[in-house]
């Protein structure tokens, strides 16, 4: 009884999630997003992910991917909804929070690890991009941060 439980638990899980997809698909015809777009996107913030540690430009992403700079950004906005400077930043910037809440570690040093080496440019980052005051992220008690 229990393994059947499981077993349509399954099924609608798996009816659900086509569901989804299908759903998405008709957003993006509906918004004239095409698959070339979404797979762009894709590869772009793959790109982003795997060179997290360092500077990341728009050129060497639309070089990598073979498409112009105009284009990467256009179709970015269109299918995220964000620019992708400001997703670069923000992705730079949860990586330093968590990096600061969860390993101890010190502004200067979690900035370095994705690439940014001035305090103060975090620091105005995060007021530009989160909303954060950096004195505040750094107030955080850490003994009730749950581990992981």
């Amino acid at each position: 009884h229990l393994n059947n439980n499981w077993h349509l638990t399954s099924l609608i899980f798996e009816v659900f999630s086509e569901f989804e997809k299908y759903n998405q698909l008709i957003d993006l015809k509906n918004n004239n997003i095409s698959f070339g777009s979404v797979y762009y996107i894709e590869k772009a913030k793959r790109y982003i992910a795997q060179n997290i540690n360092k500077k990341i430009t728009i050129s060497e992403i639309a070089n990598t991917l073979n498409i112009t700079n105009q284009y990467l950004c256009n179709i970015f906005k269109q299918v995220t909804g964000s620019t992708l400077i400001k997703y670069i930043n923000n992705i730079k910037l949860e990586k330093i929070k968590d990096f600061v809440i969860n390993s101890g570690l010190t502004l200067k040093q979690a900035g370095e690890i994705v690439g940014i080496n001035d305090e103060n440019y975090i620091s105005l980052m995060f007021r530009k991009y989160q909303g954060i005051n950096i004195s505040d992220l750094k107030k955080v008690d850490l003994r009730y941060i749950p581990t992981k």
